[in-house]
């Protein structure tokens, strides 16, 4: 998910380099500035309800495709910004046509391939021929496939935020932040159906608005529950310090690597005690 206004930063193609191997669609949320003019916060409830969710529900897809929707500003690690700097630079210098971009770093740095460690390189190279899925895709497909196994796997919440209570560094749930989801057909089916069904666009952001709907239909019984959903913490990566769309008044948001549940990578966790 992106949005019309946003920065170069925040449009550099991360995912389509992280995730080498599967399709990437980039879904633009409405222009808050375009006539009629729109609130920042619902901007993205357009993008949802009229082209993502019902590219998810196309039958060109088969009923088990996982489907992971992340905003322009999500990042896997935090050290990001300096790999893409670095191939944002080796780019320029192949299309200049300079020579050969010369690597990063001293002459007697190591090597180090996105192959060695999992997630020891947080952004990979562009690959050629057959594209070999990333450790950290795998992880994610792995952890959506255990989840559907338990039965909580039509949304999996991957990447968020909260201001719930809970234990300093476990928060009891996510209260907002949709950087990195995961959905299956049936769960756009019915995010869709509920979008349409109202008589206007909710207010509050389209993160907000889907925990909502998550939340009351988990205080249903079990066997009325037309949806499972689940949340992954630690998370899987955080955004990067961005401008905020949907909030304009609180200007750049910074991000949050510091906090104790969320997590770099899928794999260095380190759980706590507590």
């Amino acid at each position: 998910m992106s949005h019309i206004g946003a920065t170069e930063e925040e449009t550099f193609p991360y995912a389509a380099s992280l995730f080498a191997g599967v399709p990437v669609v980039t879904v633009f949320g409405r222009n808050a500035k375009t006539s009629p003019e729109t609130a920042a916060r619902k901007c993205d409830h357009f993008g949802w309800r009229d082209v993502l969710l019902p590219l998810m529900i196309d039958a060109e897809f088969p009923d088990d495709t996982l489907f992971l929707v992340f905003e322009e500003d999500w990042r896997l690690n935090a050290q990001t910004s300096e790999a893409e700097a670095q191939i944002n630079a080796a780019l320029q210098t192949a299309a200049s046509g300079s020579g050969r971009p010369s690597p990063s770093g001293s002459s007697t740095d190591p090597v180090n391939m996105w192959t060695d460690v999992p997630n020891s390189r947080p952004l990979p190279p562009p690959r050629k021929g057959i594209h070999e899925p990333t450790k950290a895709l795998q992880d994610i497909v792995c952890i959506a496939i255990q989840a559907d196994r338990e039965g909580m796997g039509d949304i999996i919440w991957f990447s968020w935020q909260s201001r719930s209570k809970g234990s300093k560094r476990w928060p009891a749930r996510p209260t907002y932040g949709s950087t990195l989801l995961g959905f299956n057909k049936k769960a756009a089916t019915w995010a869709r159906a509920k979008m349409v069904a109202q008589a206007r666009l909710a207010e509050n952001c389209i993160d907000c608005w889907l925990l909502a709907q998550l939340y009351a239909e988990a205080e249903k019984p079990q066997e009325l529950q037309a949806i499972k959903a689940a949340f992954v913490r630690p998370t899987i990566g955080c955004f990067i310090e961005h401008q905020s769309g949907c909030q304009p008044n609180i200007g750049r948001r910074q991000s949050q690597w510091d906090l104790g549940h969320v997590a770099e990578g899928t794999r260095d966790i380190n759980v706590p005690d507590e």
